[in-house]
Parts: structure tokens; sequence; C-alpha cells
């Protein structure tokens, strides 16, 4: 890729370009019939519904952070995003000086990933920050999506975990940086169902039944919580969840 081709572009908080910052990945993912997209309400607010958007001044997380987006641009069209972000409370009550990349999604072009990364690493730099970790939504320390998809790209993601193409797992790797442990799916695959069947039958607990499919016999290492999500799906455990409409 030609450099000379790429332009990056900064959003500010409260810029009514942060429109496109959220949209990009709809296009992004539009082949992809595993990719599960988040509620624009949640993203962008809604009036209507009372929502106070993530993107937007009035959400409480900005009363102690400061953020910004990046997009990416070549040949007129959105090839990339990355936000940056400092939450200082959470510095200040951890004593570290850590920012934040997250949002972040790109076309299969490994120079504008790290040209992203790059400009998100300026900023919190120039901001006295000593640490950049991620990717997340605006950070790693709240409850939200985080990591990278590295493997199970067959399986929708469940709830608040992320869904993303093999290469970004791969670029991850390979930038100039210490990854920590890789996101595990919590997808139970298809052909371990019988097992995980007849271990619940035979009266064993979500967190036991976890511990036997992390052994080296299964080798899945997976949640707890995919375990009992497994069995809803497959009719065994009833959801307590209460159904949103009539």
């Amino acid at each position: 890729m030609s450099q000379a081709l790429l332009k990056i572009e900064q959003i500010p908080l409260g810029s009514s370009r942060v429109k496109l910052f959220a949209d990009f990945p709809w296009r992004l993912h539009q082949g992809d019939p595993c990719w599960t997209p988040p509620l624009r309400g949640d993203l962008l607010g809604n009036r209507l519904l009372g929502l106070v958007g993530l993107l937007t001044p009035e959400h409480p997380y900005h009363r102690y952070a400061e953020v910004t987006h990046f997009l990416a641009w070549r040949d007129g069209k959105v090839v990339g995003r990355i936000s940056a972000a400092i939450n200082h409370r959470f510095n200040e009550y951890h004593d570290t000086r850590i920012g934040f990349f997250g949002f972040w999604d790109v076309i299969a072009d490994y120079a504008i990933a790290s040209v992203l990364l790059g400009q998100a690493c300026d900023w919190v730099k120039d901001r006295g920050m000593q640490v950049i970790r991620g990717p997340g939504e605006y950070s790693n320390a709240t409850h939200e999506r985080q990591g990278v998809l590295v493997e199970g790209f067959e399986y929708p993601p469940t709830v608040e975990l992320t869904h993303n193409p093999p290469y970004y797992g791969e670029y991850i790797t390979i930038m100039p940086a210490k990854p920590r442990r890789p996101g595990r799916p919590r997808a139970i695959p298809e052909q371990f169902e019988p097992i995980l069947v007849d271990l619940y039958n035979r009266g064993y607990g979500y967190r036991a039944i976890a511990r036997i499919l992390s052994s080296p016999e299964y080798g899945l290492n997976p949640h707890f919580s995919s375990v009992r999500l497994a069995l809803i799906r497959l009719g065994i455990v009833k959801s307590k969840a209460k159904s949103l409409c009539p």
C-alpha cells in the first residue's frame, strides 16, 4: 500500500462526523453472517428511547476520560478506524499512565492497521501515557467488548463478545507490541455437545463441566458461561431471560 494514498482524519468527541466512525463496521462486515452489529443507540444515542450513546459527550464515561477517533480514508472510502482514550479515574486509582485503543476495525491491509495504531499511540503518548492497551471499545478498564477473536470464526458471538475476520489476530500478533493472552471464544463446538449433555445429566455443574472440557483430553478451555449457553441452546436448560417483545 502506498501511504501517499492514505488519509487519516481525526474526529473529536462531539463532532457530527462521529457517525461515520460508528457506521464503518456495517460496511466492513456486511458479508459475514456471524457478525452481530451493536445497537446504534448504544453508540450514538436515541432520544425516543432515552439512550445516551457511548460516542456522545453526554455519556458518563467522558466525565473522567479524554477520547478521540481516527478514520483512515483511501480513494474516497473509509478503510479503517481506531479510537484513543485516557481513563483518568482508572489511572488515578491504579497509579498508572495507561492509554487505550479501541473500536479498531480495518480492511485486510496490515499497513493501514499499523498506521492507525501509530496514530493512537502518538495521541496517548503526547498526553503523558507510558503504555497503550487494547483493543476494546474505549478502554479495557470497563465492562465492554474487548480483545479480538482468534479462533471459532464459524460461530456467532455470544453476549458482549467480539467477532472479527481472522486477520485481526494476525495483525495484533505481528505489531510492535507485546500481546496479552488472546481472548477465547465461548461457543462449544457441535461435536462436543453430546459430551456436554452427558456430563450435565450425570450431575456436573457448569464450572465442573468447563474444567473437564479444559483438560488435555478435550482442549477447549471454555468459560463456564459458555456451558450454560450451549445447554440453553440445546433446550436442556431453560433461560431465565425475559422477552422484551410481546
